[in-house]
């Protein structure tokens, strides 16, 4: 499944719930683990995003590497073949994180 902006909240948060059983040893796979792990990074305004993003498009594993990013709800960085606007709109479409207080909160009103 490609995960692309124009799922509906409920495909992506399947997609994303279900991360972590299917191949929890995608990482060794990775293309980008045998490059330079500052070109996933760049620094706004000095670095292009589109070397990353062709290492990306060579990986076997990008659709794990992108639904592990938005369950951990990375904040920087190039994950999963997708650039940081593109990721910024998935990553907006899930659901808030659960904070404690709320959990707390709704264990005692029930």
């Amino acid at each position: 499944m490609e995960i692309t902006e124009r799922m509906t909240l409920t495909e992506i948060t399947d997609a994303v719930a279900s991360v972590a059983g299917r191949r929890p040893d995608w990482e060794p796979e990775a293309v980008c683990n045998q490059g330079d792990p500052e070109l996933f990074f760049p620094e706004v305004g000095k670095r292009t995003t589109a070397a990353a993003l062709k290492v990306c498009g060579r990986c076997p594993v990008r659709e794990e590497c992108l639904l592990a990013a938005l369950s951990r709800r990375e904040r920087y960085g190039i994950w999963g073949g997708v650039g940081r606007r593109e990721f910024t709109r998935l990553l907006r479409k899930l659901p808030p994180p659960e904070s404690a207080g709320r959990r707390r909160y709704a264990k005692r009103a029930a």
